[in-house]
């Protein structure tokens, strides 16, 4: 007899056939490089630990950050727990894997926690750059057919694309499979797509109405970005 039908017998014996009815066994996929049983284990803990302070080393290391280095701490650990959950949940629920985690850490192109949160942070930026200039108060105004009427180029497309189709698909399907692998395919495509925009869709001096109308899509991947964050029980960070 399985674990799994001993909860549901003890359930019906205790008067709950309600929601004995209603347990689910979840499978999940096994991590190869460790065993309990080979004594072939490593503590969250430890993992954590060591984590926060790779984290911390590259935030140190990286000319570029903005963050404040009293909050160094708490971006490491948020980098570090990134690095940890993303790496786990981007394959599908039942895919045996091997596991490094130093190489996720240390690895830009392994460490797909960090590009995701550095992609939020950017768009932050952005945010913060020119939503104090009262031009873009006139956001809260704009209509559908203005934004399909300034929003033409091809990487404004595809990002719209991800933002309205795709969005909504990556999560029904993410629910109906209970795997979290779908949400954080489309977080990898909905940052590569906003960083090709970014690059592309210039805001400075090209008039306002297409500067709010691209900012107010960039505020919309941003926002997309930290509610499917916030889904898989991070905190996206704001500066990095």
């Amino acid at each position: 007899m399985s674990v799994y039908v001993a909860f549901q017998i003890v359930l019906d014996a205790v008067g709950r056939s309600d929601v004995a009815n209603k347990v689910e066994h979840v499978k999940f996929g096994k991590i190869r490089s460790l065993s309990t049983r080979r004594g072939k284990t490593v503590f969250v803990d430890d993992m954590i630990r060591q984590g926060i302070e790779i984290s911390a080393q590259v935030l140190s290391s990286t000319p570029t950050t903005k963050s404040d280095r009293q909050l160094f701490p708490q971006i490491a650990r948020q980098l570090a727990l990134s690095a940890f959950l993303i790496n786990d949940f981007k394959r599908k629920r039942t895919t045996h894997y091997s596991y490094d985690w130093e190489k996720v850490l240390r690895s830009n192109k392994a460490n797909i926690g960090h590009l995701l949160q550095a992609c939020h942070a950017r768009l932050c930026s952005l945010e913060e750059k020119f939503l104090n200039d009262d031009r873009n108060n006139v956001l809260l105004n704009l209509t559908d057919d203005f934004l399909t009427s300034k929003l033409v180029e091809p990487e404004a497309l595809t990002l719209i694309d991800h933002l309205t189709k795709k969005s909504y698909e990556s999560f029904e399907t993410s629910i109906k499979q209970l795997d979290p692998s779908s949400i954080v395919s489309f977080l990898c495509d909905l940052a590569h797509s906003s960083n090709a925009a970014h690059k592309k869709l210039k805001i400075l001096n090209v008039g306002d109405d297409l500067a709010n109308a691209r900012l107010l899509l960039f505020s919309s991947a941003r926002m997309h970005l930290a509610y499917y964050l916030k889904i898989l029980g991070l905190d996206p960070i704001e500066k990095l």
